[in-house]
C-alpha cells in the first residue's frame, strides 16, 4: 500500500538552497542507527516528557480508526522544567496495528507552537 508508510514506499523531492536544487529520493524503511523497538521508544518518550514537563496532562480530542490504522489527536498541556512557563501543543499520532499489536507509529507534534510559547523568535526563511 503506498502512502502508508509501509517498508520500501518512496517519494521523490527536491531541496532548495539559495541558487541550487538537489533532487532526493526518500524511502521508508529502517534507518541505520535509529533501530529500536516500540517498548523503548515508549520509554524514551515517556522519559523525555517527564524530564521535560513533569506536571504533562494529555487530552485525546479525536480517536478514529480505519482498517489496520487507529488516528489519535491529543492536547498536551505541561509546565516546561527549564523556563519554569506552561506550555500548550497538539499532537496527532498514527499507528498501523497487527495481530493487536501496533507495528508503526507516525507522530507529528506542534513544536513551533511551543517554542514561540517559552519566547523565541520563529522566522520564516527568506525566499
Amino acid at each position: 500500500m503506498v502512502g502508508l508508510g509501509q517498508t520500501g514506499t518512496a517519494i521523490k523531492v527536491q531541496v532548495r538552497r539559495g541558487d541550487q536544487t538537489v533532487d532526493y529520493e526518500l524511502r521508508s524503511g529502517v534507518i541505520d542507527g535509529f533501530d529500536t523497538t516500540y517498548e523503548l521508544e515508549k520509554e524514551n518518550y515517556r522519559t523525555f516528557l517527564m524530564d521535560n514537563y513533569p506536571d504533562v496532562k494529555v487530552s485525546v480530542k479525536k480517536l478514529i480508526s480505519e482498517g489496520d490504522i487507529v488516528a489519535c489527536f491529543n492536547e498536551c498541556r505541561g509546565t516546561d522544567s527549564d523556563f519554569n512557563r506552561e506550555v500548550i501543543w497538539s499532537e496527532s499520532v498514527f499507528y498501523r496495528l497487527s495481530d493487536g499489536k501496533i507495528v508503526e507509529e507516525w507522530y507529528v507534534s506542534d513544536n513551533v507552537s511551543v517554542l514561540q510559547q517559552l519566547g523565541y523568535n520563529i522566522k520564516a526563511p527568506e525566499a
